[in-house]
């Protein structure tokens, strides 16, 4: 029965809110080579871009559309319940490389990565896990994707209504940035997988940032074409990944009885520390990192006592601490 009820709640969750993806392990990709996906990536969100501007173009009245109109029909177009047709495309394409590398050793994943010592009756296994992809250098679970997508399109809504509302660009992103980390310590982060995903938040805020720059700021990437609306530029990824989408470096938080099972696989780790691949990667990353909005927004709800530091979950702090 108890197994009912709480299917029931997840499937009410899923029906209003199409920002949920699947929960990804950057570690285990550690040491492994991976080839770069940007230029695939890249051509593959551009092919779909054009296919939404195909349809929207072909429509009676085009001539009476906005661009803000088309940029919620391209919205329309990339937001999915649960299982994101370009989360998948990352995960299953040849031209794409990944790790886990085939579905035999992703379905071994699931027992050893640090997510996988759960019991069968917790929401964050039903799932399987998204693999770990490259892209402009960072290492990403595919799900990054889908909060790409869907959660920026969540955020873009949000943010366009607060300005509807009378609140300044400044208020209209902290009240996105402030839904995003309440949904993270609530209904889709710390109540469903017991995880609390800070790239997944900076990934949707990148997102949003996505849809604003269809239609505006220095150069839209959406302009009138004739009665129709076309591409300025194909888009690309490099614009909006940053070193923080990667779990690995920028770590997420546990409730307690997910991080019971979680430290002691972190603790298993913490050799790689020194690892020369791991050094390599945590240099180059700390060249391109920078303070986020979303980072500065959660240092400002931490230091208010409204918001858990999360950074004591980060494997150095684990393994400075030791034994479970």
């Amino acid at each position: 029965m108890r197994r009912v009820l709480v299917c029931g709640w997840v499937l009410g969750l899923l029906a209003v809110q199409p920002t949920m993806a699947l929960e990804t392990d950057q570690y285990e990709a550690w040491g492994h080579d991976l080839r770069d996906a940007t230029d695939a990536l890249n051509a593959k969100i551009t092919y779909e871009l054009r296919k939404v501007l195909d349809r929207v173009n072909g429509r009676r009245g085009i001539r009476r559309l906005t661009c803000d109109t088309v940029t919620n029909h391209v919205a329309a177009h990339f937001r999915m319940q649960i299982f994101h047709p370009i989360e998948i495309w990352a995960s299953k394409s040849p031209l794409i490389e990944r790790y886990p590398p085939t579905e035999e050793a992703e379905l071994a994943s699931r027992k050893t990565n640090i997510l996988g010592a759960r019991v069968p009756w917790d929401v964050g296994t039903w799932l399987p896990y998204g693999p770990t992809i490259e892209v402009h250098g960072v290492r990403i679970g595919t799900d990054k994707m889908a909060h790409f997508f869907s959660g920026g399109s969540s955020y873009y809504s949000l943010y366009v209504r607060a300005l509807h509302q009378g609140m300044s660009a400044a208020e209209a992103e902290r009240t996105v940035i402030d839904r995003g980390i309440f949904s993270e310590k609530t209904y889709l982060g710390y109540g469903t997988s017991g995880v609390l995903s800070a790239a997944d938040l900076e990934a949707n805020y990148r997102g949003m940032t996505f849809y604003l720059g269809l239609c505006g700021g220095d150069a839209p990437q959406l302009e009138r074409v004739g009665e129709g609306y076309a591409l300025t530029r194909p888009f690309d990824v490099r614009d909006y990944v940053t070193v923080e989408w990667d779990e690995s470096y920028n770590n997420s938080g546990f409730i307690r009885r997910v991080w019971k099972k979680v430290k002691p696989r972190m603790l298993e780790l913490c050799p790689l520390l020194d690892h020369p691949w791991v050094v390599a990667q945590r240099n180059r990353y700390r060249e391109r990192d920078f303070e986020t909005p979303t980072e500065a927004r959660m240092t400002q709800l931490i230091a208010a006592g409204r918001m858990h530091d999360v950074s004591i979950y980060s494997l150095q702090a684990v393994c400075s601490e030791g034994s479970p």
